[in-house]
């Protein structure tokens, strides 16, 4: 079995939806389809992408954890065909008014939403590729050379680095998260909390969810029904955010 293959930087995601549309049609067959990429860093792109669809749309407050889980799921699962390319161009497309009908987002960003542009855009792509008799696969490639283990763990230190520096300039996490607190909790890289501290991330987590009670969309109170994985995955958030904060990360060469 392959190992994951690299993800594209941001400036070869963004120079990709510069293409015109049959052009761009052309080149989707080089493209790395997401279930090809490292776990981590497929979501770590796709967060990336829809933060900036949704601040150049204007949405207005923050994409509350379930949606985010089901989001993640959502590509993982049913799109993971396309390439972070791919997303960043539906999404370009659906912001320019290049599909059929445009597809609003009441001011919440959630799967049903971007499940809807994804499959405009790939209904857009069918046609183009028909239109202009392209062709749908490339020849099978070579195989590539295995990573050893030492390279894939240094690849993901160095994208946790990546998230830790992002975090530090910015004082944000990427949109998915609770994936980053999961792998560094099973290499152990994560310090035990003392008892001072879980009160403090106990007290930030209560703060959170005051503010989301008090947003009364219908989103808030249709989510109780799944209070529990909404509550893991914030507690995850909260205690992420705390370990860059304070530089609680354990590494080999400390």
């Amino acid at each position: 079995m392959s190992d994951a293959k690299p993800l594209p930087t941001l400036q070869q995601i963004g120079k990709a939806g510069e293409l015109q549309q049959v052009a761009f049609a052309q080149q989707v067959l080089t493209f790395t389809p997401i279930r090809e990429l490292d776990p981590i860093e497929a979501r770590g792109g796709i967060g990336t992408i829809i933060a900036q669809h949704a601040a150049l749309i204007g949405f207005k407050g923050e994409i509350d954890p379930l949606n985010k889980s089901d989001i993640s799921g959502m590509i993982l699962s049913r799109f993971s065909s396309l390439s972070l390319e791919e997303l960043y161009k539906a999404f370009q497309m659906e912001r320019y008014g290049e599909f059929d009908t445009r597809t609003e987002h009441y001011q919440l960003i959630n799967a049903p939403y971007i499940s809807e542009i994804l499959k405009k855009y790939k209904d857009w792509l069918c046609r183009t590729r028909q239109n202009n008799n392209l062709p749908m696969s490339l020849p099978a490639p070579t195989p590539e050379e295995q990573l050893t283990e030492e390279e894939k763990e240094a690849r993901f230190i160095a994208n946790v680095q990546r998230f830790y520096n992002d975090f530090k300039q910015t004082g944000r996490l990427p949109l998915f998260c609770c994936w980053i607190y999961d792998s560094l909790k099973e290499r152990g890289m994560i310090t035990d909390f003392t008892e001072e501290e879980k009160e403090l991330l106990t007290k930030r987590y209560k703060e959170r969810k005051i503010k989301e009670r008090d947003n009364k969309s219908l989103v808030s109170r249709l989510k109780r029904s799944f209070e529990g994985v909404d509550d893991i995955s914030l507690k995850k958030e909260i205690a992420l955010e705390y370990i860059f904060e304070n530089d609680k990360l354990l590494t080999t060469d400390k």
